[in-house]
């Protein structure tokens, strides 16, 4: 039993990863020396799957005028928004996350704002994909 369960488990994980695609974020003003790329899949129950990789991003407290986090949002295309959370540069000036999407069709931008638990957008919109439809 356990080894089926083992079975199930990895078959999950490799059907999940050869569904996925990878989307790279549009170069930006605000940070031009930024480089982001989401990989996007879905889960059992529907739900976008969000693995976010970003080098090369400078704290957001070096911005002009200094801001306290990196917000990630997704946008649906009939305008509703989520925050995913927040994200935290590291030395390297890299940062990560993995998260859901509750939307099939979506943008993903990155905002820098005061708090990271603001309930919608306010901040300069920092780097940012073209729609995404999930597979």
């Amino acid at each position: 039993m356990k080894k089926l369960t083992t079975l199930l488990a990895l078959s999950l994980a490799l059907s999940t990863a050869a569904c996925s695609q990878t989307i790279k974020f549009r170069p930006s003003t605000v940070a031009p020396a930024a480089q982001a790329e989401v990989s996007i899949s879905k889960d059992g129950h529907g739900n976008s799957i969000v693995q976010l990789e970003v080098k090369h991003l400078a704290s957001p407290s070096s911005l002009t005028p200094p801001r306290g986090a990196y917000v990630v949002w997704a946008g649906s295309a009939d305008g509703r928004l989520a925050n995913l959370g927040a994200i935290k540069v590291d030395k390297n000036l890299s940062a990560s996350m993995t998260t859901t999407a509750p939307f099939g069709e979506f943008s993903i931008f990155i905002t820098a704002e005061d708090s990271p638990t603001m309930s919608y957008p306010a901040g300069i919109r920092v780097l940012e994909t073209g729609p995404i439809q999930t597979k």
